[in-house]
């Protein structure tokens, strides 16, 4: 069975960046797939989005464009906590856990 990422405490409760502004994007955030525990003894990783600093237009239309294999897939997965967050921080509204959510 997969491990579950640590994506409600990656996203947090609400979008607002350090200056209070919201935000959707990331933070110097670097992103693997898989746990924690899958840096290799040496410090290498696999596969990773290193040092992202985006900032996505809220209300406007935002497009993520690149070649095959770019990591434009990984960008969204990474936004929405589906990669474990390394180091950084990443802004997304709506980061509740279903818990937390009752049923109308």
């Amino acid at each position: 069975m997969e491990e579950e990422t640590e994506k409600y405490e990656q996203l947090g409760v609400d979008n607002l960046d350090e200056n209070g502004k919201e935000t959707i994007g990331f933070r110097d955030a670097t992103f693997i797939w898989g746990g924690k525990d899958t840096i290799a003894k040496d410090g290498s990783m696999a596969f990773r989005l290193l040092d992202l600093n985006v900032d996505f237009k809220i209300g406007h239309l935002n497009i993520i464009a690149g070649p095959t294999g770019s990591g434009k897939t990984s960008m969204l997965m990474a936004l929405l906590g589906e990669m474990t967050l390394v180091d950084g921080k990443v802004y997304c509204p709506g980061g509740r856990s279903r818990e937390d959510v009752r049923p109308d």
